[in-house]
């Protein structure tokens, strides 16, 4: 790999962002930015309530025409390129630490309302393993705590029944 690549992908990310200042584009790559992955239209409407209007759709459009956006789907997920999400997200954390931390907590929130089965699969309990990372980025620890108590009812389930250490972990990063 070309040492100079991520400068370029940042250079090339950082002309898109100039092109999409104040517009429905730039708002949702902002907000795509706090995820971790794949995010729900419902959680996105936090942070852009008016991601259903006609102009976002569009923009929508437009930003997976750039390639800026996996796969556009009315009801599914929206993602974007793993870089482009570091790189925003790294951007807002260095800019206004409180409106981050802010944004980061009404996500943990919304996630752990989320009621779980008694025995969930990995599916099921993704919702609460967002919580936990929303928390931690959130710097409310003793809540991320909380909620990942809820995942672990008897300290074994995530990790021995279901297999999913890594996921246990990278919620907690």
């Amino acid at each position: 790999q070309d040492p100079g690549s991520g400068t370029r992908a940042a250079q090339v990310l950082q002309s898109y962002l100039t092109m999409f200042e104040g517009r429905p584009e730039h708002h949702i790559l902002v907000a795509l930015a706090f995820f971790r992955g794949p995010a729900e239209l419902e959680a996105i409407k936090l942070l852009v309530p008016e991601i259903s209007t006609r102009p976002y759709k569009a923009a929508l459009q437009r930003l997976q025409k750039a390639r800026l956006l996996l796969g556009v789907d009315d009801h599914g997920p929206l993602d974007c390129h793993r870089l482009v999400r570091e790189s925003l997200s790294s951007s807002l954390r260095s800019g206004d630490l409180v409106a981050f931390r802010h944004i980061h907590l009404r996500l943990a929130k919304y996630y752990s309302r989320r009621k779980i089965p008694e025995l969930p699969d990995i599916l099921e309990l993704q919702p609460l393993l967002a919580a936990v990372y929303h928390a931690c980025q959130a710097g409310h620890y003793k809540m991320a705590f909380k909620v990942f108590k809820r995942i672990q009812s008897d300290n074994t389930y995530l990790a021995k029944n279901l297999g999913a250490f890594g996921e246990m972990l990278s919620s907690l990063s």
